[in-house]
């Protein structure tokens, strides 16, 4: 697959044309503007950046975007990944300290489909 490719967020595809929506523009819609990425309108404990980065919307309480679960002495990190959302990638850390942090090692992906 040629490096400029990625899943659509239309059924079907969309070619020739753009459809994801830029942090910026994200931000706008919702009623925020750049240097408001950590702020949680909603109150709902997930940054507006993650909310972005997940599909979530920032104006709705949403405890469910990022679901963390411990199974056989590892977490498990379940969400969604926008593919409307240009420039971000998801990427989860581990510290043993709170100061030192390392990138953690996926075990595996899943893709669900979708596309918001």
């Amino acid at each position: 697959m040629p490096e400029n490719w990625r899943a659509s967020v239309s059924v079907g595809g969309s070619p020739g044309a753009d459809d994801t929506v830029s942090l910026r523009e994200w931000l706008a819609i919702n009623g925020m503007a750049e240097g408001e990425e950590s702020s949680d309108l909603d109150q709902d404990g997930i940054p507006a950046l993650i909310e972005y980065a997940t599909g979530a919307d920032p104006n709705s309480f949403n405890a469910n975007a990022v679901v963390v679960t411990l199974i056989g002495g590892a977490f498990e990190f379940s969400f969604k990944k926008s593919r409307a959302a240009s420039g971000v990638d998801i990427v989860l850390e581990y510290s043993t300290d709170l100061n030192l942090w390392a990138p953690g090692v996926p075990i595996g992906t899943i893709d669900m489909g979708g596309g918001d």
